[in-house]
């Protein structure tokens, strides 16, 4: 089975983001390979960026050889290009777009009946403005699977595994409150349905996760045409009754439905670009399960509900996840100590190793690097630099997560993660509160043993521990090689650190 993950505007790269973070954690059902596209008219979106920096950086750790084990497990195919426009070197106005200037009298006045003046000349270079009634005209003019990229490469390799009887599974991430996800998931889904619908439709599925309203954000003041937060409820529940009463949905096997009472509001108001990048959030986590759930279900039946125990409180038992939230704790926990270990204790002495020497202050890098004749140069140019910019990535999404639910103030009764240990709240520019790494030197060490919530023992000398095991371990996997060897003997020593659930 080969799975596909198309993230469609901003809210569906950053579930995308999460998706990522979860693979590399090892929490996909196997090790099967998967394709990433982003498909939005805002190509500068922040968020967006953001979630195609992380999956080339997933790509270039990827390819660590660090043997069987579940860290970075899953193979990525990245679309080229990795971004999808419907406006790719097409006028960026609604009635441009469509030559309202040559139509024929009956068709103008129809696209009159249809869009106002403002909707019809609002240039739409940072997407659809929350007017999914434009993105839809658009989408489905644009998309075409065998025509541009990378529409033609997915048409052909979806087509290549369902042929060879190896199956494929398609999962759709967007929001129904905006204009771009509201759009585009039924276009695009209803346009690769229909295209494998009679092929071998048992052995192709196709899923989508619907975000509603789970964050809001000031308006942007002097735009004409804008997304408005004081509308999302409505702009959803219209976005409902049509796919209710058009039965859009109906082309998927599955459809998972995410949402919160509570909107969380985002540090930044902008229609788009740059300076569109919020923050990630517990409820895209809560995507990827989805995501995760339906790659590793062939059959999703009736209609299931989750919610959380506690109204005001989300705890690691109210994550869906089929082998158990424990096990989903446990692999979150590994990778979040890899990621806070290297940062705080390994790759500064590896750092100071290639600078000064004196490499007898390290034994493990003495087995790990030197008898093996690692090249450490090289390695602190290209592999040790692209893990450090994932793990810093790792801990700063982490960190949101927690911080999208209970701020900064974990005594007071956090969530999931102690990401005071490796990360501070301030307040930026304009006085909002924005998450940031602390210097790895400022990290909590002795909070080591104790990342995630909640915690019931201390384990103030774990990362010594750690030290110590790591100077004894050795790495019998022969697809082990370089550099990936000592990956691997930190992420698995990583996975041995006392705690209540392991012991």
């Amino acid at each position: 089975m080969s799975y596909y993950v198309i993230g469609i505007g901003g809210t569906g790269a950053k579930c995308v983001e999460s998706f990522i973070h979860l693979c590399a954690a090892g929490l996909m059902p196997d090790n099967r390979s998967f394709f990433s596209l982003f498909v939005d008219p805002d190509g500068a979106n922040g968020s967006l960026k953001r979630a195609g920096q992380l999956l080339q950086n997933y790509h270039d750790c990827k390819q660590l050889r660090v043997g069987a084990t579940d860290l970075f497990k899953n193979d990525l195919r990245i679309a080229k290009p990795d971004i999808w426009s419907p406006l790719q070197d097409k006028p960026e106005r609604l009635d441009q777009f469509f030559n309202y200037n040559t139509l024929a009298r009956p068709a103008a006045q129809l696209f009159d009946v249809l869009y106002s003046p403002k909707e019809k000349q609002t240039s739409l270079e940072f997407g659809f403005r929350g007017h999914p009634s434009i993105g839809a005209a658009v989408m489905a003019a644009a998309v075409k699977l065998g025509g541009e990229e990378p529409w033609a490469s997915l048409r052909d390799q979806i087509g290549l595994d369902v042929g060879a009887g190896e199956g494929a599974k398609v999962m759709l991430f967007g929001s129904i409150f905006g204009g771009t996800g509201a759009s585009g998931v039924p276009t695009i889904g209803r346009l690769v349905k229909n295209e494998f619908s009679s092929k071998l439709a048992d052995r192709f599925q196709l899923g989508s996760v619907l975000m509603l309203p789970y964050f809001s954000f000031d308006p942007v003041k002097k735009e004409r045409m804008r997304v408005d937060a004081d509308t999302f409820l409505l702009s959803t529940q219209t976005a409902l009754n049509y796919y209710h009463h058009q039965d859009e949905l109906k082309v998927c096997n599955a459809v998972y439905l995410l949402g919160n009472e509570t909107l969380k509001p985002m540090r930044t108001s902008s229609i788009g670009g740059q300076e569109q990048e919020n923050e990630p959030h517990l409820l895209e986590m809560y995507a990827a399960l989805a995501s995760i759930h339906f790659f590793a279900n062939d059959n999703v039946q009736g209609y299931p509900h989750i919610s959380r125990e506690l109204k005001d409180k989300t705890g690691w038992a109210d994550l869906p996840y089929d082998p158990g939230f424990l096990q989903l704790k446990a692999k979150v926990n590994q990778l979040a100590r890899f990621a806070f270990a290297y940062l705080s204790s390994y790759y500064p002495m590896l750092e100071s190793i290639n600078n000064e020497g004196r490499d007898y202050r390290a034994p493990w890098y003495v087995n790990l690097f030197k008898r093996r004749k690692v090249d450490l140069k090289i390695g602190m140019q290209k592999e040790l630099k692209q893990l450090k910019t994932y793990c810093e990535g790792f801990l700063l999404w982490l960190a949101n997560i927690e911080q999208s639910q209970t701020g900064d103030n974990v005594a007071a009764g956090g969530h999931l993660v102690n990401f005071t240990a490796f990360a501070e709240t301030i307040d930026d520019e304009n006085g909002r509160p924005i998450v940031q790494l602390k210097n790895p030197a400022e990290f909590s060490r002795e909070a080591f043993g104790n990342l995630l919530l909640p915690v019931t023992k201390e384990y103030p000398g774990a990362l010594s521990e750690l030290w110590e095991r790591m100077s004894d371990i050795r790495v019998k996997d022969p697809k082990a090689e370089g550099v990936g060897i000592f990956a691997r003997a930190l992420y698995d020593a990583c996975g041995k650190v006392k705690t209540d659930e392991l012991g």
